[in-house]
């Protein structure tokens, strides 16, 4: 790849301004090397996904936090909604509320209020708690979890994200999009479907690391969601069954978001540094 074709990677703006400059050294020396090269790409990529910023790694940490936060708060507004149309579910009003207060929470997080968000899901899970009827148990994990998300940032000023963290938000509709489609596909397609994405979502996160930790830390903050839900299955099945289900199901669920934790905060705490 030529140096001019190198310098497509970053936005026209950099590239109008410093681009003859960039050119005429590494022209000077010879041609770009390969680790120039690759330099070069992920400058221009952390440039186009608004990761070029210093940041400490706290902010990245709040960053993250303030992403996994809206996620769970879609995913679990999602489940609500799946409950509110099931035949085998009697508290309507309950789910109608957190779908209310789920998204309030959600525009309340998109304009740095935390608080706001923090009051509103503790109200979500005080309704979760009023006597209810059907066998439904949706994503009851999850709003403890915003809570523990939000906790650190309420009071503290705003968060800045890049458009790319918006974006990763957004991907919590495919989960939530496989929930809707398991009301009229069998749930064991729908569970491996969704199996499936999460597992190539942490791979692509971990891989996005040397551009943004940011993705990768908000990629293992939500997947802790499902090892919480592991540890409940297996102290609801009881040690009676033995070790190989209470400890294995936790431990492989726990891969994926110790891998996105301990990637995303050792790439942050190296650019912390730079």
């Amino acid at each position: 790849m030529s140096p001019e074709r190198l310098l497509h990677w970053y936005p026209e703006p950099y590239r109008s301004e410093r681009g003859p400059e960039i050119l005429g050294v590494l022209m000077d020396a010879g041609g770009p090397t390969g680790r120039e090269r690759r330099a070069l790409i992920l400058n221009g990529l952390r440039m186009r996904t608004g990761a070029y910023r210093p940041s400490t790694t706290w902010d990245s940490w709040r960053a993250a936090l303030r992403t996994a936060a809206i996620m769970w708060l879609t995913i679990n507004s999602v489940y609500a909604l799946t409950g509110l149309f099931s035949p085998d579910v009697d508290f309507g009003p309950v789910l109608a509320g957190q779908i209310v207060l789920g998204v309030a929470a959600i525009v309340a997080i998109l304009g740095n209020r935390f608080t706001v968000a923090l009051l509103a899901t503790a109200v979500a899970i005080a309704l979760d708690q009023l006597p209810k009827t059907g066998s439904w148990i949706g994503g009851w994990h999850l709003l403890p979890l915003v809570v523990v998300a939000l906790a650190p940032l309420a009071g503290r000023g705003p968060v800045r994200v890049p458009r790319s963290l918006n974006l990763l938000a957004a991907l919590a509709l495919v989960p939530a999009g496989l929930m809707l489609t398991s009301m009229v596909v069998h749930h064991a397609v729908w569970a491996n479907a969704s199996r499936a994405f999460w597992w190539y979502f942490i791979a692509a996160a971990v891989l996005w690391a040397a551009v943004d930790a940011r993705i990768t830390l908000t990629a293992g903050l939500v997947l802790v969601s499902d090892v919480v839900d592991k540890i409940w299955v297996a102290l609801t099945v009881g040690p009676g069954s033995g070790w190989y289900w209470i400890v294995l199901p936790v431990a492989i669920a726990a891969i994926m978001p110790v891998l996105g934790i301990t990637t995303g905060t050792v790439v942050a705490r190296r650019r912390a540094r730079l």
